[in-house]
């Protein structure tokens, strides 16, 4: 097997936004609920691989959007060709799904860290998205 190098080219956190309007006085702020989404796009001209994960924060009974980040990450993938394979407008595969793990990991991180930055003095200071299994992101991804 080919051994792929990989690096990140770029870190950008979009979409902010938080609720000022929802009431948050008395609401457990420990048991809130977050919901992750993600999009993948490959890009065979540079060589690159883009990463968006967006994460919701709801109120614990899920009816209150409370606040959302989310984070762009592109990643430079060499050689691109023995990594993404088969690509197409309903997606793509990767010959060594590891590196697909590391590449979420990192932008699971990065949001993590955006979204802890961005809460920082608003009610919902202390928040951190929690850890995040995998297995749970491959189950979302790999169709």
């Amino acid at each position: 097997m080919e051994e792929i190098k990989y690096g990140i080219v770029s870190i950008d956190e979009y979409d902010y936004s938080f609720n000022y309007d929802a009431n948050l006085e008395n609401m457990d702020i420990s048991a809130v609920r977050y919901r992750l989404s993600h999009h993948l796009r490959p890009n065979k001209e540079k060589n690159q691989i883009e990463v968006r994960i967006k994460v919701s924060v709801y109120s614990p009974d899920t009816t209150v959007l409370l606040a959302e980040d989310a984070v762009r990450v592109v990643f430079l993938v060499e050689p691109f060709g023995s990594f993404v394979v088969n690509a197409s407008e309903e997606g793509f595969n990767v010959t060594q799904p590891i590196l697909m793990d590391t590449l979420f990991g990192v932008a699971i991180g990065a949001l993590r860290g955006f979204l802890s930055k961005s809460l920082k003095g608003t009610p919902l200071s202390g928040c951190v998205l929690p850890l995040i299994p995998m297995k749970d992101i491959r189950k979302n991804t790999q169709k």
